[in-house]
C-alpha cells in the first residue's frame, strides 16, 4: 500500500514562487529543491542600480588596461613550472605551490625546495613548495674546482665508510630511470651553484614517482665531494637497478652533522619520508629502518686538529679583539668536536667560554667562541625607517635556531611577527616568505613568481606601512584572490579561513583562504522589465542528413527572440549568409518575435581559414568602421532588430590549432561595440546590440565584460559545454579529478551558478544577462561499463561517443536524437542531482548528459527569481528530429496510413525517418467482445485542508490552502469491450535507418465508467496477497525558508485490501478511465496483428496516405502523452512517443 502523503511542501513551494510560475514536472523541481538544500545559493543586491556612464571615461580606462590582466597567463596552465634554466637557481624565483597534491600533475623531473620542518604529506596543503622543471646540464669543470670556503689551516684525513641500504622490493626499469635523472639534476644542480658549497646543503627531487631527499654538512660540502659521491651512485644504479626505497648515507658518531651526509631514493614519490631522512642527517642521525645495509664505498675527507704550535702570548693578545672569532653549533656537536672545529684544546674552549653549563647546555645556532673576546651579538634592530629587520627563510630554518643564532628568543620572534603577510607561526615556517627578526613594521612580502594577485605579484611597488596590503593587483573580473597570489571564482579560491595567528595573508590549513573579492555570491540587480526567452536557431540545419528543422515551422510564441545563427564575414569584412539561404526569406518574416542575426560562432572563430578575420575586423579604426557600415546595411536592409555577437572568444591564450590572440583584442572588442553603438544611435535607433560571453573564468578574464555591458543591450552567458571530450587528460577541466576526463555534465548548475556569481561580481547587471541553456548533450564513451558516476571516467582522446544519426558529431548529440535511442533502445535515465541534470546510459558504455524540457523550466524559474534577464536555448531546432527539407512541407511529418494496407499482400511504407505513422485499426469480420483482465490500480481520496504558515511573507503568518491526498488500492473489474477494430498503436519511424520491419502492437482502450467505493481514512491497511511492492525514499522539499520532509512512502498493489479501525467517510462515486490494454509490452510480436511482415522505406512523398478522419482511419494520442494518458501506447513517458521507435510528435 502507499502510505498517506501529504501535497502541502509542494503546494507551498509554488505559493512562493510568484503568480503564474508553475513547475512543468514535480520531478525536476524536486531535484532542483534538492539541490539548493545541499548547495545554497548566496546573493546580495547590487549596491545601486546601474547609473549612466561617461563613455569617453569609460573607454580611457579599458585603453588603459583596467579591466583585464596585463600580461599572459598561460604559465599558470602548465602541469609543470618554468625551467631551472629559465628561472635560474635562486628557488626563491620558483613558483610556488601549495602542496604536494599539485606536484602530481608534472610528469617531468623537477628540483623542489620546502621548509625542512613543516610536514610535508598529500594531507597538508599549506606548504609552500617552491619547484622548477629540471633542464641542467652538469658543469663538469666545476666539480674540480676549488672554493672559497675558509677552511682549517691544519687538518686530517680520515677514511669512513658510505653505507648503502635497501629495502627488499625490486624496481621496474622506469623506476632506475626516474631516479637517474632526479640524480643527475641534483648534481648539475650542485655544480651550477658554487655559492652554496661553503654551506649545508639540503634538495630535493621529483622525477615521476620517485622521490629523491639530498643532505651534506657544511665540511663536507666544502671539500667538493658531492658530485663523485652522487656520480658512483648513478653508477651504482645504471649497474645493480633501484629497489622501493635506497638510501646511501655516512653515520659516525665521532663527527657532528657537519660532516654528515645522506641520499634517500623512494619509488613511491614520498617526500614525506625525504623530508623525514633529511631531518635525520642534519640532526647528525642515520636512518636504520632497513634491514640490507652493506659498506658501498669508503670516503676519504679532511677533519680540524689542534695546532701545537701555538703563537707566544704577546702576540696572542696583539690579535686579541673586543669580539671572539665562534664558530656556530650543529646538531651533534659537544664540545670535543667544537674544540676540534676551533683548531684549539677543550681547555681553551672553556676558557674562552667561562660557563660551567657550557658542555652541557649547547644550542644549535648558537655561537661559542674559538678565542678571546666577548661572544658576537648577533641581534638585529629596525632600520631608520621603522621598519623592522626582515629575514627570507630558507629551509633549514627554524625558530630555535633563528633565535640561537641572532641572539633573541623564540617568544620575541613571534612577538615581532604579529602583522607580517603570511606567518603562519614558528610552528609552519614557509621558504621564501620573509619575516622579521627586530621590532619594527612588516616589510613588503616576497615575491611569489607565479603570483597574478595579490601583494606578493612580481613587480609590485612597495606601499608605506597601513596599507591595505589585500587591495594590491585585484584579480581581473573582480574575481577572489586567494594567499597564494591566485585567481579564482570557486569556493576553493573565494573562502576566507582564519590561520592559528590570523595574520594577514594566511589562511587555515587545508584552505587556501581568500585575500580579496571574497565570497561567491550572485550580485542582484533589480528585475528585468521583460523576462526574455531567446532560442538560438541552426540555419544551417538543412545541410544535415536529417532533423532539418525549417525556421517557418518554429512556435515563435514560445520565444521573445529568435538568434537566427550563423552569419559570418569574408576577408574584405562583407557578410556572408550563404549558409542561411534557405531559411533566410522565412527568418525575416517572422512575426511577432524578435529578429536577430547572430555572427560569428564557434567554426568562424577557430578555424585555421577564418580565425584571423574577427581580430582584424576590431583590430584598427578604418576595420572597424567598414564592419560597422556593413552591419547597418544588414539590419537596416532586412528591418531585423538586432545584431548579437559571437566571437569565441577574444583574447584567448590556447584554443588549438590557431595561434593565441592577442591580449589587446579584449580591448578591441570594447571598442568595436562602442562605435557601433554610437553609430547605430545614429541610423539605426531601436535596434539591439548584444553578445555571447564564455561561462568560464580562463577566458572571461581578457574580455572587458562590465565595460561591454555599458554598450550593448544584453549578454548571452554560454552557461553550457562547461565539459566534454576535451576534458580527457586536462588537468584543470574537472574539479576533484586531477587527470581530467571524468563523466561530467556539461551543464552542471553548481559550474552554472560560479558562472553568475562571476560575471554579476564583474560589474554587469544581473537583469542584463540571459543564461544560457541547451538542448543536446556531451556525450562520452564510459571506460568501464556500469561505472557512470562523476568520478568515473571516459575514452580518449578521440571520443568514443556513438554520434547522432542527423548531428553526426562524436560527443555531440541532440536531445531528440537522445529520444530517438530511447525509444529504440534499452537506457537508463536519472536526474543528478549533484550537477542538477539529466542523464542517460546505454549500450553499456555510452554516457550523456543533458537537459530536459522540464529542467530547462525548473531553470529558468530559478534565474528569473535572481532576476536575470532569461534563459537562451541552443538550439531550438535541435528540439524535434521531425524536420523537412522546405518549409511548405511542416516539421511535424504525421502520417495517416490508409486502411487498405491491411488488404495488401506484401504491405510497406514510405516515409522520411523521424515520421509519426499514425496506423488504422485492424478491421475484424465481425463484432467480437474483449474480456479484460481485472485492473490494480489506486483510489485517491483528496481533501482541502488550510494552515497558517510564514514560509512564504517573510516572517507573517499566512494562511496556505493545501491538499492531503490518501492513496487506496485495490483491484477492478473493466467492463467487456466490444468492437469491429482493434486499435494500433502508432509508429515512429526512427532517425538514421533507411529501412526496416514494423512490429505492430494493438491497443485496446476501454471507455471510463463509474464505481462508487468508501473511503477509510487512518487506521491500518492490510493488503493480503500483494502482486506489487514499490518503495519511494524519503525527499527534501526546500523553497526559500521553508524545508518541508516528505516520508519514505512504500506501495503494495494486488490482492485483498482491508482497513482495520480506520475512519469509514461517505461513499463517493468516481468516474475512472482504465489503462490501453495491454498494459504490459509483450515480448513477442502478436501473430494476429503481423500476419504479414510490414516492411518501410526511406523516401518521399509518404505512401500509402489518407486524411485525417477518414473512414477506418487511426487517430493520433491524445492529451499530453505521459504516463497517465489512457489512450497512449505502452511505456510511454513524459517525453510522448508511439511503438518504442523515434520521436514525439503525437501529442
Amino acid at each position: 500500500m502507499k502510505l498517506p502523503r501529504m501535497t502541502q511542501a509542494f503546494m507551498a513551494g509554488l505559493a512562493m514562487m510568484g503568480p503564474g510560475a508553475v513547475a512543468d514536472s514535480v520531478d525536476a523541481q524536486s531535484a532542483l529543491s534538492a539541490f539548493l538544500s545541499a548547495n545554497p545559493i548566496s546573493t546580495r543586491s547590487a549596491s545601486e542600480p546601474k547609473a549612466t556612464v561617461d563613455l569617453e571615461t569609460l573607454k580611457a580606462a579599458v585603453v588603459a588596461g583596467n579591466f583585464t590582466p596585463s600580461r599572459s597567463w598561460e604559465f599558470l596552465r602548465a602541469a609543470c613550472p618554468g625551467t631551472c634554466t629559465d628561472l635560474g637557481l635562486d628557488p626563491s624565483a620558483w613558483p610556488v605551490y601549495p602542496g604536494v597534491h599539485r606536484l602530481s600533475l608534472c610528469d617531468e623531473t623537477m628540483l623542489l625546495q620546502f621548509s625542512l620542518y613543516t610536514t610535508v604529506n598529500q594531507s597538508q596543503s599549506r606548504v609552500g613548495l617552491r619547484g622548477c622543471t629540471a633542464d641542467l646540464i652538469a658543469d663538469t669543470a666545476a666539480q674540480t674546482g676549488s672554493t672559497s670556503c675558509q677552511i682549517p689551516t691544519n687538518t686530517t684525513s680520515v677514511v669512513s665508510s658510505l653505507k648503502i641500504s635497501r629495502d627488499t622490493a625490486a624496481s621496474a626499469a622506469s623506476s632506475d630511470t626516474d631516479a637517474i635523472a632526479a640524480l643527475t639534476q641534483l648534481l648539475a644542480y650542485e655544480t651550477l651553484n658554487p655559492s652554496g658549497a661553503c654551506n649545508e646543503t639540503i634538495n630535493f627531487a621529483l622525477a615521476g614517482q620517485t622521490a629523491v631527499g639530498l643532505y651534506m654538512g657544511s665540511s663536507l660540502h666544502s671539500q667538493n665531494l658531492l658530485a663523485p659521491i652522487l656520480e658512483s651512485l648513478i653508477e651504482e644504479i645504471q649497474d645493480n637497478g633501484v629497489t622501493e626505497t635506497l638510501v646511501v648515507q655516512l653515520c659516525s658518531s665521532q663527527h657532528s652533522a657537519r660532516y654528515a651526509f645522506g641520499v634517500i631514493i623512494s619509488l613511491s614519490g614520498d617526500l614525506s619520508a625525504a623530508q623525514t631522512a633529511v631531518q635525520t642527517w642534519r640532526n647528525s642521525s642515520c636512518i636504520t629502518s632497513l634491514d640490507d645495509s652493506t659498506v658501498w664505498q669508503n670516503l676519504t675527507y679532511s677533519i680540524p686538529t689542534v695546532s701545537h704550535a701555538r703563537a707566544n702570548t704577546t702576540s696572542l693578545w696583539a690579535r686579541q679583539r673586543a669580539t671572539c672569532t665562534a664558530v656556530q653549533v650543529v646538531s651533534g656537536d659537544t664540545c670535543t668536536t667544537l674544540a676540534t672545529e676551533c683548531g684549539i684544546t677543550a681547555t681553551e674552549l672553556s676558557t674562552y667560554n667561562p660557563s660551567s653549563t657550557l658542555c652541557s647546555n649547547l644550542t644549535v645556532g648558537e655561537y661559542i667562541c674559538c678565542t678571546e673576546g666577548s661572544a658576537p651579538d648577533y641581534a638585529p634592530s629596525p632600520d631608520a625607517d621603522g621598519y623592522c629587520y626582515s629575514y627570507l627563510i630558507q629551509t633549514g630554518d627554524s625558530c630555535d635556531v633563528l633565535a640561537a643564532t641572532y641572539t633573541l628568543t623564540t617568544a620575541e620572534i613571534e612577538s615581532y611577527n604579529t602583522e607580517t603577510w603570511g606567518w603562519l607561526g614558528c610552528g609552519d615556517l614557509l621558504v621564501g616568505e620573509y619575516m622579521c627578526l627586530s621590532s619594527g613594521y612588516p616589510p613588503m612580502p616576497a615575491v611569489i613568481a607565479n603570483a597574478v594577485c595579490g601583494p606578493q605579484v612580481n613587480g609590485t611597488v612597495s606601499v608605506p606601512y597601513g596599507t591595505n596590503l589585500s587591495t594590491l593587483n585585484e584579480c581581473p573580473l573582480n574575481a577572489c584572490c586567494d594567499i597564494w597570489g591566485q585567481c579564482g571564482i570557486t569556493a576553493e579560491f573565494c573562502t576566507p579561513t582564519e590561520s592559528t595567528t590570523g595574520n594577514p595573508g594566511t589562511a587555515a590549513n587545508n584552505t587556501n583562504g581568500c585575500i580579496s573579492n571574497c565570497g561567491t555570491e550572485i550580485v542582484q540587480s533589480d528585475a528585468p522589465s521583460e523576462v526574455f526567452k531567446i532560442g538560438y536557431f541552426e540555419g544551417y540545419d538543412v545541410e544535415r542528413a536529417c532533423m532539418r528543422t525549417m525556421i517557418a515551422d518554429i512556435d515563435t510564441s514560445l520565444y521573445t527572440h529568435i538568434h537566427m545563427s550563423f552569419a559570418t564575414l569574408n576577408a574584405d569584412l562583407s557578410y556572408n549568409i550563404s549558409s542561411l539561404e534557405d531559411q533566410w526569406n522565412d527568418f525575416v518574416e517572422l512575426d511577432g518575435v524578435k529578429r536577430i542575426i547572430t555572427v560569428g560562432g564557434w567554426d568562424f572563430s577557430t578555424d585555421a581559414d577564418t580565425y584571423d578575420i574577427f581580430r582584424s575586423a576590431v583590430s584598427d579604426s578604418t576595420n572597424r568602421a567598414t564592419l560597422i557600415t556593413n552591419t547597418i546595411d544588414l539590419l537596416t536592409t532586412y528591418d531585423l532588430d538586432g545584431v548579437d555577437w559571437d566571437w569565441e572568444y577574444p583574447a584567448e591564450p590556447d584554443i588549438p590549432d590557431i595561434p593565441a590572440d592577442s591580449t589587446d583584442d579584449g580591448t578591441n572588442f570594447f571598442l568595436f561595440l562602442l562605435e557601433l553603438q554610437m553609430q547605430m544611435a545614429i541610423d539605426a535607433p531601436n535596434k539591439t546590440i548584444s553578445t555571447t560571453a564564455p561561462s568560464s573564468f580562463w577566458y572571461l578574464k581578457g574580455i572587458p565584460i562590465m565595460a561591454i555591458s555599458e554598450v550593448v543591450d544584453y549578454i548571452v552567458l554560454m552557461a553550457y559545454d562547461l565539459h566534454g571530450q576535451w576534458d580527457w587528460n586536462n588537468t584543470y577541466a574537472d574539479p576533484g579529478c586531477p587527470q581530467g576526463g571524468c563523466l561530467r555534465s556539461h551543464v552542471n548548475l553548481t559550474e552554472t551558478v560560479s558562472a553568475l556569481s562571476m560575471i554579476t561580481k564583474a560589474g554587469v547587471p544581473s537583469n542584463m544577462v540571459a543564461v544560457g541553456v541547451a538542448s543536446y548533450a556531451r556525450s562520452f564513451q564510459m571506460t568501464e561499463a556500469d561505472c557512470y558516476g562523476p568520478d568515473c571516467t571516459f575514452t580518449g582522446p578521440d571520443s568514443g561517443a556513438v554520434p547522432g544519426a542527423c548531428t553526426d558529431t562524436a560527443g555531440y548529440i541532440s536531445n531528440a536524437e537522445l529520444a530517438g535511442i530511447a525509444e529504440e533502445e534499452e537506457v537508463y535515465t536519472y536526474i543528478d542531482e549533484d550537477s542538477n541534470s539529466n542523464i542517460m546510459v546505454w549500450n553499456d558504455t555510452q554516457w550523456a548528459g543533458y537537459m530536459d524540457d522540464d529542467i530547462k523550466a525548473s531553470r529558468a524559474e530559478l534565474y528569473e527569481g535572481y532576476n536575470f534577464l532569461g534563459i537562451a536555448d541552443w538550439a531550438i531546432d535541435l528540439l524535434t528530429s521531425n524536420g523537412s527539407t522546405s518549409a511548405s512541407e511542416g516539421s511535424s511529418c504525421e502520417v495517416y496510413i490508409d486502411p487498405s494496407i491491411w488488404d495488401e499482400d506484401s504491405p510497406s511504407v514510405t516515409a522520411v525517418p523521424g515520421c509519426s505513422l499514425i496506423w488504422p485499426p485492424q478491421p475484424l469480420s465481425s463484432t467480437t467482445t474483449i474480456t479484460l483482465p481485472p485492473w490494480t490500480t489506486t483510489l485517491t481520496y483528496t481533501t482541502v485542508v488550510t494552515e497558517t504558515t510564514s514560509a512564504s511573507s517573510g516572517g507573517d503568518l499566512t494562511a496556505v490552502t493545501s491538499h492531503v491526498s490518501y492513496w487506496f488500492p485495490t483491484v477492478i473489474s473493466v467492463p467487456p469491450v466490444s468492437t469491429t477494430a482493434i486499435p494500433v498503436w502508432g509508429v515512429n519511424l526512427p532517425n538514421g535507418s533507411t529501412t526496416g520491419t514494423i512490429w505492430l502492437t494493438s491497443s485496446v482502450e476501454p471507455s471510463p465508467f463509474a464505481i462508487t467505493w468508501t473511503p477509510t481514512i487512518g487506521g491500518t491497511t492490510v493488503v493480503s496477497a500483494a502482486t506489487t511492492t514499490a518503495t519511494e525514499t524519503s525527499n527534501v522539499v526546500v523553497w526559500g525558508d521553508y524545508t518541508y520532509v516528505e516520508p519514505a512512502v512504500t506501495e503494495t498493489l494486488g490482492g485483498s485490501t482491508t482497513v482495520i479501525s480506520g475512519t469509514i467517510l461517505p461513499p463517493v462515486t468516481t468516474t475512472v478511465t482504465p489503462v490501453v490494454y495491454p498494459s504490459t509490452t509483450d515480448t513477442t510480436h502478436d501473430t494476429n496483428l503481423n500476419s504479414k511482415t510490414t516492411k518501410w522505406t526511406s523516401g518521399k512523398p509518404p505512401s500509402p496516405t489518407a486524411t485525417a478522419g477518414c473512414a477506418g482511419c487511426g487517430t493520433g494520442c491524445v492529451l499530453f502523452c505521459d504516463s497517465a494518458c489512457p489512450i497512449c501506447p505502452i511505456g510511454v513517458d513524459i517525453t510522448g512517443g508511439g511503438s518504442g521507435e523515434g520521436d514525439d510528435d503525437d501529442d
